[in-house]
């Protein structure tokens, strides 16, 4: 079977590359999205793969289906409420034709909600945590080094990402309580730089003028930072995901992440500057051990893996009322 891999964000890239590895009986290829066009033309792939929510997923969805080429979807039937990304994440869903999700409520929905077969569906959990249960990551002073801070001087650090709620009247109010929280805490904070979305621009401003300097990491720095950090604040996923492994608290501000599943390690809070300076101060009480996490157990690849080696010939998929037996 020919696959092709269609990568769009880096959180794409990190989960997708994930599922490559694992699929060395097949014939894959890798495509960035600029690539798709001459890839499909010159590889004629037999099944793509693609992952999330982002709009420009939505975009490349909508070309496969034209060109008849069976999807198989990584990741929908989450809810993120304050977001944009659910309509792009449910577009990809009705234009797939095989669904690899992270939770069994995320199968609930695709089959409840949007009339999705339940033959098609498949409970897997996340991929990019197959790598991070197994992951070597930095000591404390290499990660502490490596986000600039003094390792001499500095004991612990928050870390931040906070993306803009893209679908609220003011994108950045929850960062403002939070850079107005982490100045009354007075602690060393790390910032995550922002996705290109709406309210992106108006956050970089923001924290440019606060004086702070986000950081885009790459994926081992990041879960290193993550592993060692006191607490995580913001509405990143990772929080939900990938924070429970290390048992990292994780103080969600607003409402970006409303309609997902929260693990043990997640306290919700309105953007208010004082809570999160409470949190800040008494974070070193939170730290747990790792925590049950419902997005997956390690092992969605070997899922993905077992079920594409059972589809025969894909082409059966394009017919969305066939069900393969």
């Amino acid at each position: 079977m020919k696959i092709v891999i269609i990568s769009g964000s880096r959180a794409d890239r990190n989960t997708l590359r994930a599922v490559e590895k694992s699929l060395v009986a097949q014939d894959t290829r890798w495509a960035n999205l600029p690539e798709t066009n001459y890839i499909i033309n010159k590889f004629s792939p037999d099944l793509a793969i693609v992952h999330g929510d982002r709009h420009e997923i939505a975009s490349t969805a909508v070309y496969l289906r034209m060109h008849g080429i069976p999807i198989a979807h990584i990741g929908g039937g989450e809810r993120t409420r304050a977001s944009y990304d659910d309509g792009f994440r449910d577009a990809i869903t009705k234009m797939a034709h095989l669904h690899f999700v992270n939770t069994v409520e995320a199968k609930r929905r695709l089959v409840d909600d949007l009339s999705e077969s339940e033959s098609r569906v498949h409970v897997v959990g996340e991929p990019a945590l197959d790598w991070l249960y197994n992951a070597s990551l930095s000591s404390r002073i290499e990660t502490m080094g490596r986000l600039g801070l003094d390792v001499d001087r500095c004991v612990n650090f928050v870390l931040v990402n906070w993306q803009p709620e893209t679908l609220a009247e003011k994108p950045n109010l929850g960062l403002l309580a939070i850079l107005a929280g982490v100045r009354m805490a007075g602690v060393p904070v790390v910032f995550i730089s922002q996705n290109d979305d709406r309210g992106s621009d108006e956050a970089r401003r923001m924290l440019r003028e606060d004086g702070q300097q986000p950081l885009d990491l790459d994926r081992e720095t990041y879960a290193s930072a993550l592993k060692h950090c006191n607490i995580l604040i913001g509405n990143s996923s990772s929080g939900l995901i990938e924070a429970p492994v290390f048992g990292t608290p994780f103080l969600l501000v607003g409402d970006r992440q409303d309609g997902r599943l929260f693990p043990a390690n997640v306290a919700k809070v309105a953007p208010d500057a004082s809570m999160i300076a409470e949190a800040i101060n008494a974070s070193d009480r939170y730290k747990c051990g790792p925590v049950h996490n419902p997005y997956g157990d390690g092992y969605a690849c070997e899922r993905i893996v077992k079920v594409i080696g059972g589809l025969g010939s894909p082409r059966w998929l394009i017919d969305k009322r066939a069900v393969h037996s």
